[in-house]
């Protein structure tokens, strides 16, 4: 648990970072090259921010107390599919949205010619393939040996 409480001060201590580099980057847009203020990578690289916010909220509010309980079990020991599910997506939702406006920054190409909503298209499906991806190798590291048995045997 040292190592969850440990990332998550990391965690949020960049995702700080992150928010005030934005805010001065805006700042500096508005006071020096106000038209870079339109451009729609930095509309969607803001609404990922904000995601990212959200769900770090979410996970301080929701997943760490649940890790915490959880001491001395399996993860999702006693919990259901759903539970499981909505963890699996906000871990998807951090894993993409770190990354992403990284991306975004070093694609100068997408300056003023992708709208914003076909990048935030292209995360949510980013965030879904990942969510999806994520299930398949907790559903594989959760199965018991003897259904992995099983499901080895030839018919």
């Amino acid at each position: 648990m040292v190592i969850f409480e440990f990332s998550s001060k990391v965690i949020n201590t960049g995702l700080k970072l992150l928010w005030l580099t934005g805010f001065g980057f805006l700042l500096h847009y508005a006071l020096f090259d106000p038209v870079k203020l339109q451009n729609p990578k930095v509309h969607a690289k803001l609404a990922v921010v904000v995601f990212l916010t959200l769900n770090g909220f979410f996970i301080h509010m929701t997943v760490l107390p649940h890790l915490r309980r959880q001491i001395g079990r399996t993860l999702f020991h006693g919990k259901g599919g759903l539970l499981r599910s909505v963890f699996i997506a906000s871990g998807a939702v951090s894993a993409v949205s770190w990354y992403t406006p990284v991306v975004l920054g070093v694609f100068s190409q997408l300056n003023f010619s992708v709208p914003a909503t076909q990048i935030l298209t292209a995360y949510l499906v980013l965030v879904a393939f990942s969510a999806a991806c994520m299930t398949a190798v907790v559903g594989l590291l959760s199965r018991t040996p003897k259904e992995a048995d099983v499901s080895r045997k030839p018919l």
